[in-house]
């Protein structure tokens, strides 16, 4: 008896199809995000928060709702305190929190806050606080904590400053540790 192999079916196209249709849409409201200021892509200047996000990089922000839903841990931009531009920092404590950095060390309540972001071996010997952020406030401090102008500096800032919320980032090259 003979055996006879029947030819693979190649299919109708339509995952192939589906898959540029995805890409097509996906695109189109990545557009669309970015024309009405939803979404935006912000140059990183500083290595203030290194080794995170680095100089020569770029971030996505997203913009809705920064002001309202960031909480600790979160990578925000806002509008710099000190009137030079835009901040890059990350949340170390909300509205009704205490903060100190203790030998380098966050606490926040006065319970130490794991921080993988952050380099310990710059940060040894650094001290600062006890504040207490005020509500509608936020306590801003960089990953590069040895050279970053944060909270520490000039205070905690409004929620209503907040413009965005980081949600991916690239590229960049980050200095040497010293």
């Amino acid at each position: 008896m003979d055996v006879v192999v029947a030819p693979e079916r190649t299919g109708s196209g339509l995952p192939h199809r589906l898959g540029w249709s995805v890409a097509i849409a996906a695109g189109t409201l990545l557009a669309v995000a970015g024309f009405t200021g939803i979404l935006s892509i912000a140059s990183i200047e500083s290595d203030s928060m290194s080794p995170t996000y680095c100089p020569g990089g770029r971030v996505l922000v997203w913009s809705p709702g920064a002001s309202e839903r960031a909480d600790r841990g979160d990578v925000v931009t806002a509008r710099d305190p000190r009137g030079d531009g835009t901040l890059l920092k990350r949340v170390a404590a909300v509205g009704g929190e205490r903060v100190a950095v203790r030998d380098g060390v966050l606490r926040v309540d006065g319970e130490p806050v794991r921080e993988p972001y952050v380099d310990q071996r710059t940060v040894d010997g650094t001290f600062f606080g006890p504040v207490v952020v005020p509500e509608g406030a936020v306590f801003l401090l960089g990953d590069g904590r040895e050279q970053s102008v944060d909270s520490r500096d000039f205070g905690p800032v409004d929620r209503a400053d907040l413009t965005g919320t980081v949600i991916f980032g690239v590229g960049g090259t980050c200095p040497p540790i010293r």
